[in-house]
């Protein structure tokens, strides 16, 4: 099989008798392989490969788009191309805008067509990519496309000294912090271990220990970031540890003080300029928040170290209490196992705190390093007589962990379960019932009552409202049919008008309602009724993954997408408010359609959608780019035929 034409048998005017083999993805090994031939001459690879980049569909080009990028791919089994090096430049032509100099390729490239040819850079042939990196690296007089070029280049060829030569010549003549951090993270990305990295980081620390320039605190790219930076190329590396110690003594600004410490704690393991810094920070720091970071920080980097364990013994006996404690406790564990003032400090708390959350924390840890201290249970059972039913539960709860056959807890618990009045209760109480039987009928009543009862008001408090989803993700634990979390969330759909319970509903309904036609019932009956385009695009998509095929969501997102009043989205995303053009209803719409499409389909959204790409909107319709996207997803899994077919057929 030496012709070419077995692959791409193209006969104008006679669709039926072509064949397109390049447009099948079982069929691209086969090609490949017929270009590895060396019984397959020079001259008819070079007329396939011409044929495909000539390609014409009369459809829009989605499918010249993909015979020009199977051509690219081509390359790399056929390296002597005499069309190689202008194959490989229009693909980086339509990846990248930095190889768009000259006027004539001036234009907004598709962004499908631009990720599908940035996934070709890597599979094309490498060295002609490597090289045209290397010419623009060489040529080009802009210090951005020179950066980010050159982080290109490094991820397609690890190593390229042109590369890091650029991008350590750039560190040396940018006085601006921001770009300085810009660039040393590209140099980051391709040679971590690069000297420049940790010395410039180290640079911009010290230089800016009181505050960062109003350009440099505009963007996302604050202290904290460089901070952990540094940490992932600094792993013990004296030059970053003495670094960030000296930022823990120069600077007043609370949060570079707490940056510094947490990633001490990442990267100064053993180090004893650290660990010593970290214990006199404790021992003088009147900030809660700095003196916990650190608590944590030396519990990961002062394993038996015995200024830490004394420094530790030391805090816990003058702050015994505060709620730090438990993790000064840990983290005297941590370093020194078997601690006898750990497991005192962990009895003490659960005895006397009134945080419920710490009470819990400390029970699980001490279940875990000593599950068995009788003097925890006996504080548990004293607890649960408080007047605090937060804390009752929670005690109730943990004695339960200890003891799944303990009377007195399960007890409790059922009489929690009894008080309609105290709803929270009701489900942690529910929550530890069911951990130990998960069959507990009066709990899973209780839940589901739960979801139903929240459903009925507009008027929640905001933390009784995360109690509905809390009690129907408790159902799904319990029970894996998932029967009874279904009828919930469906029984929620049919009663409340509140958009809360609604999101929360149509969201979760799509994880575990596959096939249920309760569920596809109520979602249909909402995707009729609902007037908030928010909703209506997630109950659309919501239906169309739990019935696949699902008309009635596919006709509401191309009507969504046909009919939106793109006059009001426009204003709303022209304002200069740091949005995403991916913010854009339109293209939301865009991609939960692609997500529900099924191949049988496809030709009626090409046929709905087609008219909509118009020259008159391309460069500034939302309406444009949304149906781009979809008419793309279909040409990629639809035959040549059928797309053709549906192409030229009227609406």
């Amino acid at each position: 099989m030496n012709d070419w034409y077995y692959f791409f048998n193209h006969v104008d005017d006679n669709l039926a008798t072509s064949a397109y083999r390049i447009f099948e993805e079982q069929s691209k090994t086969e090609i490949f392989d017929w270009f590895r031939r060396e019984d397959v001459g020079k001259d008819q690879k070079e007329d396939f490969i011409q044929a495909l980049v000539e390609f014409k569909d009369d459809g829009g080009d989605f499918y010249h788009y993909r015979a020009y990028l199977l051509a690219a791919e081509a390359l790399n089994y056929f390296k002597d191309c005499s069309r190689g090096d202008a194959i490989a430049l229009q693909i980086l032509k339509w990846s990248y805008a930095y190889f768009r100099q000259d006027k004539q390729d001036w234009q907004i490239v598709p962004q499908p067509l631009v990720e599908a040819a940035r996934l070709t850079v890597e599979t094309t042939d490498r060295q002609r990519v490597i090289a045209a990196f290397v010419h623009i690296i060489h040529t080009t007089q802009s210090r951005s496309i020179l950066r980010v070029a050159a982080e290109k280049l490094g991820k397609l060829d690890p190593g390229n000294k042109s590369a890091i030569a650029a991008l350590v010549l750039l560190l040396e003549v940018t006085p601006n912090d921001f770009n300085l951090w810009n660039i040393t993270h590209s140099l980051m990305k391709i040679d971590p271990d690069n000297p420049a990295v940790i010395s410039t980081l180290v640079k911009l620390i010290a230089a800016n220990t009181d505050g960062w320039s109003n350009l440099y605190r505009r963007h996302w790219h604050t202290i904290e970031y460089t901070v952990e930076t540094l940490a992932k190329v600094g792993m013990g590396n004296k030059i970053a540890i003495n670094a960030l110690v000296q930022l823990t003594q120069t600077t007043t600004d609370t949060n570079y003080i707490i940056y510094a410490v947490k990633n001490l704690g990442v990267i100064a393991t053993g180090n004893e300029i650290a660990i010593n810094a970290l214990i006199g920070l404790m021992q003088t720091t009147e900030n809660k928040y700095i003196c916990l970071y650190v608590v944590i920080s030396l519990g990961e980097i002062a394993l038996g170290s015995q200024p830490a364990i004394a420094a530790f013994t030391e805090f816990l006996q003058i702050n015994q209490g505060d709620h730090i404690c438990f993790n000064a406790a840990k983290a005297l564990w941590q370093i020194n196992e078997g601690s006898v003032n750990t497991i005192a400090t962990l009895v003490q708390i659960i005895a006397n705190t009134a945080d419920r959350f710490t009470l819990s924390k400390a029970a699980d840890y001490l279940l875990e390093i000593e599950p068995k201290n009788v003097d925890a249970i006996s504080a548990l059972t004293e607890r649960m007589k408080t007047a605090d039913k937060y804390v009752c539960c929670e005690a109730a709860a943990s004695l339960l962990k200890f003891n799944p056959c303990n009377e007195l807890a399960i007890a409790f618990l059922l009489q929690i379960l009894q008080n309609e009045d105290y709803l929270s209760y009701r489900l942690q109480a529910a929550d530890s019932l069911l951990r130990i039987n998960p069959s507990n009928q009066i709990a899973l009543d209780t839940l589901f009552d739960l979801v139903q009862y929240l459903g009925q008001s507009s008027s929640d408090p905001e933390y009784l409202k995360y109690i509905a989803w809390d009690a129907t993700r408790s159902l799904r634990k319990a029970d894996p049919s998932n029967q009874l979390a279904i009828a919930a969330l469906v029984n929620l759909l049919n009663t409340t008008e509140n958009h809360f319970y609604l999101n929360i509903a149509v969201r979760d309904l799509v994880d575990f309602a596959a096939g249920n036609k309760d569920a596809i019932a109520v979602l249909t009956k909402l995707i009729c009724s609902t007037e908030d385009n928010y909703l209506l695009l997630k109950v659309a998509h919501s239906l169309g993954r739990i019935d696949l095929g699902n008309q009635k969501a596919l006709f509401t997102l191309i009507n969504f997408i046909q009919k939106f009043n793109e006059r009001d989205e426009t204003e709303l995303y022209s304002a200069d408010d740091g949005r995403s053009r991916r913010d854009s209803q339109l293209l939301d719409a865009a991609d939960k359609l692609q997500k529900i499409l099924s191949i049988n389909q496809m030709p009626q959204v090409v046929v709905a959608l087609k008219d909509y790409l118009s020259k008159s909107n391309r460069d500034s319709s939302y309406r444009y780019e949304a149906c781009y996207q979809v008419i793309w997803h279909c040409a990629q899994n639809m035959t040549y035929a059928d797309f053709l077919e549906a192409w030229h057929k009227s609406p």
